[in-house]
């Protein structure tokens, strides 16, 4: 990979994103794009140069513990043309969905119990009306954190309670455009979705053990 990936995060999660990076080139290889941080996790997306001078789009899930950051997971996958270009102008829609995924915060250890946790994130790209989308959490009534739109228009949010938060795309001066909620913008078979339910140990009923016992004689 054309960069560590947990420093660059780290560096992207402390001082936020930077000023329009340009275009990517043989020396600079990579630019980040998009960060959420939702207390002791965080998801950040990073662009970067293949070496044929193609795109790739990298998300990498984060978990803050024993006094630092952590790479727990993400994914890469083709970035669009118009990734680090000025984002569209609304004419019918307000914004689209360009990924998502999610990892196990739990992962490695022993003990199937309790019922493991999950790092959850969606990536959209909206138009130039949107100036803040506001993550209004599933338990509160008011909006949790508010992220501000960067000038490509690519934003990623991320979460860890099972029901995934509603989003309200706020314009300039605060007033809301659109509400939308995860679910429905990453749709049934993403990633985001198949981590909702939590792992559970099967339990046999006692009487297929009395049956597999009693069936040798």
């Amino acid at each position: 990979m054309a960069y560590d990936a947990l420093v660059e995060s780290v560096r992207l999660i402390e001082h936020g994103l930077p000023d329009a990076p340009g275009r990517l080139s043989r020396r600079r290889r990579f630019a980040p794009v998009a960060v959420d941080v939702d207390g002791d996790i965080a998801v950040t997306m990073f662009v970067r140069r293949g070496v044929n001078g193609e795109l790739w789009r990298d998300n990498h899930a984060l978990c803050r513990r024993r006094g630092g950051w952590h790479v727990l997971g993400g994914g890469s996958g083709n970035a669009a043309a118009g990734l680090l270009r000025d984002r569209p102008v609304g004419h019918r829609g307000l914004w689209v969905s360009t990924g998502g995924g999610g990892t196990n915060r739990d992962a490695g250890r022993v003990l199937p119990f309790p019922a493991p946790r999950f790092i959850r994130y969606v990536t959209l790209q909206v138009v130039d009306v949107v100036d803040v989308v506001d993550v209004v959490d599933v338990v509160d009534v008011v909006g949790s954190r508010q992220i501000v739109v960067p000038w490509h228009g690519t934003v990623c949010v991320v979460w860890q309670t099972r029901r995934p938060p509603t989003l309200s795309l706020l314009d300039i001066e605060g007033s809301e455009l659109e509400r939308l909620d995860v679910s429905t913008v990453v749709g049934p078979r993403s990633p985001v979705i198949a981590f909702r339910t939590p792992w559970r140990r099967r339990r046999r009923h006692p009487a297929q053990g009395e049956r597999r016992r009693a069936s040798p004689g």
